[in-house]
């Protein structure tokens, strides 16, 4: 007859056991309940840490600070925005994540495209 080694019961042949490793490599031998609580707690546990781990890895990476930049061009035009204006936002942490065009009449420019560009950086 087994005993069990959190709550030194004997765990009869046809008992459910649970049989686990020690850090010698020797069997260890837990009847039903104890490994319920065992298996319980160690659940509840991974939860805590994984949930830890989201809670800091989110903190870490969802504060961002935007910007929203409007350029306009006539229709067929070029655009105003010089390559070293990007160079700059970008220097400055800034990365586009979004950009996109609205047409737009106007009486005396007749057709004009406005640029609607969103640039993200991380806040620090």
């Amino acid at each position: 007859m087994a005993t069990c080694a959190i709550c030194k019961s004997n765990i009869a042949f046809m008992d459910k056991k649970h049989k686990m490793l020690d850090h010698k490599e020797n069997d260890i031998l837990y009847c039903e309940n104890c490994y319920s609580e065992w298996e319980k707690k160690q659940t509840q546990k991974a939860e805590k840490e994984r949930i830890a781990k989201l809670d800091k890895i989110l903190s870490k990476n969802n504060r961002w600070e935007y910007l929203v930049k409007k350029v306009n061009t006539a229709f067929g035009g070029s655009i105003k925005t010089e390559d070293s204006e990007l160079d700059i936002l970008g220097q400055e942490g800034w990365e586009l994540v979004g950009i996109t065009a609205v047409n737009q009449s106007n009486f005396i420019a007749g057709q004009v495209v406005t640029l609607i560009m969103v640039f993200k950086r991380k806040l620090t």
